[in-house]
């Protein structure tokens, strides 16, 4: 079918542009439509051109399109139905679903005895958790024994060294022995006579030391 199209002089279209015969409605009058490409036109149709144009879709082309849809539809649904009945023939048979079953069973026997098993396991998991909580505490008991025992022998390590070294008492004592004898005396003095009838008796027990005897002189012979 061919349209003949009255386009004014200063109308330009681009080449390229689309041509839709329609219809306004189901009855209506038929029109032309004009699509244009969506880039800037370069080129335009030069007058007197022709162009093969397309229908729009109608009543027809959609019954047509309808009664292939139905067909496949129909297709589909005996394929459906056939594969329902080879399911129903093959796969669930009693024998199948005596299969079936007992392998179900034997499913369900060994989820038990998993289950079964972690419970177990649980009872080892905790009783380790507990073993290990005890031994980390004998481990962080030991450790303070440890430190402890170091800060102990570090003091008297201390202790030594300013007995043996240092300014006070013990020092004195160590090292000064007329003080160390002092001392030993004004104790045994004090548990003899008490603090009120205090006199120094450890004094005179002890043997006064005698001045070493000189020699007698030599008397030179001829006197």
């Amino acid at each position: 079918m061919s349209v003949l199209l009255k386009i004014y002089d200063y109308v330009k279209i681009p080449a390229g542009s689309k041509f839709t015969v329609g219809s306004s409605g189901l009855l209506g009058d038929r029109f032309v439509n004009v699509i244009m490409p969506p880039a800037p036109a370069k080129q335009f149709l030069a007058k007197n051109a022709t162009v093969e144009g397309t229908r729009e879709t109608g009543i027809d082309d959609l019954t047509r399109e309808g009664n292939l849809l139905i067909q496949d539809l129909r297709g589909t649904v005996q394929n459906i139905n056939g594969t329902f009945t080879r399911l129903n023939t093959e796969a669930l048979s009693p024998e199948t679903l005596k299969n079936l079953r007992s392998s179900i069973d034997h499913l369900n026997d060994a989820t038990g005895s998993l289950s079964q098993s972690l419970k177990k396991f649980d009872g080892v998991a905790d009783k380790a958790d507990a073993a290990m909580s005890s031994a980390k505490k004998d481990a962080d008991d030991l450790q303070n024994t440890i430190a402890e025992a170091r800060k102990t022998f570090s003091t008297g390590t201390q202790l030594l060294r300013e007995a043996t070294t240092g300014k006070g008492l013990l020092a004195a004592l160590i090292s000064d022995s007329e003080l160390a004898r002092d001392l030993r005396g004004l104790v045994a003095n004090l548990r003899a006579h008490g603090v009120l009838f205090y006199r120094d008796s450890a004094a005179r027990s002890e043997p006064a030391q005698q001045p070493p005897r000189q020699p007698p002189a030599r008397r030179s012979p001829g006197r």
